[in-house]
């Protein structure tokens, strides 16, 4: 498919702000199309473009006719996004670590947070699918030998690695005290652990 470019004068820049501020997912009939490269690939929106289509979008979610026609499109094609098939390189991996040094997030975004996980329960299915992932995480170590047979106990060489690691490090919680409510909600769950670890014992009698 060509791509067709269109030179637009000044004057017609706000009819363009307009469509895309009016612009709605839900009037788009999507087709499915075979796989191609995006045409955005290496390119970048400039600021003012990034706000127009944020503005645009605010507040609107894509109908279950559209989200089942995107995901129709999106059918049998190799995945494209994000890191999928990628490894970050040991140099990229610094940078990162060095951008993330010392990032608090906002009192705000804290309770924002808070707010959005408080009264949430995670289903069977979600906890079946956690344990699912960790006990395939811990074979892997296992089998590179990074863990050994005693349960969760690391290796000699994994415990050196850890503590060559931390050297020189503060302690997140360091001069930090645990409010009422919190040891009190330990030594709760701390109970609860112990009891369920009884019933089990005991069922196995």
């Amino acid at each position: 498919m060509s791509e067709i470019y269109i030179p637009l004068k000044e004057n017609e820049l706000p009819g363009l702000r307009e469509s895309i501020q009016n612009f709605d997912i839900n009037d788009v009939d999507i087709e499915p199309l075979p796989h191609q490269p995006s045409w955005m690939k290496g390119k970048k929106h400039d600021p003012e473009s990034i706000q127009l289509m944020r503005e645009s979008q605010r507040g609107k979610k894509p109908s279950e006719a559209t989200k089942k026609k995107m995901s129709e499109s999106h059918m049998g094609q190799p995945p494209t996004i994000g890191m999928t098939g990628k490894k970050h390189t040991p140099e990229a991996k610094k940078k990162m670590s060095e951008l993330k040094k010392g990032y608090k997030h906002k009192p705000e975004s804290i309770q924002k947070m808070r707010e959005t996980q408080t009264g949430v329960r995670i289903s069977e299915e979600t906890k079946r699918k956690i344990s699912e992932s960790v006990k395939r995480t811990f074979a892997k170590k296992k089998e590179d030998g990074i863990i050994d047979d005693r349960s969760y106990m690391k290796t000699e060489e994994y415990r050196k690695m850890m503590s060559e690691a931390c050297k020189g490090k503060v302690a997140w919680n360091k001069g930090k005290k645990h409010t009422p409510e919190a040891i009190k909600n330990m030594v709760e769950a701390q109970k609860l652990r112990y009891a369920k670890k009884k019933l089990q014992q005991e069922k196995m009698v």
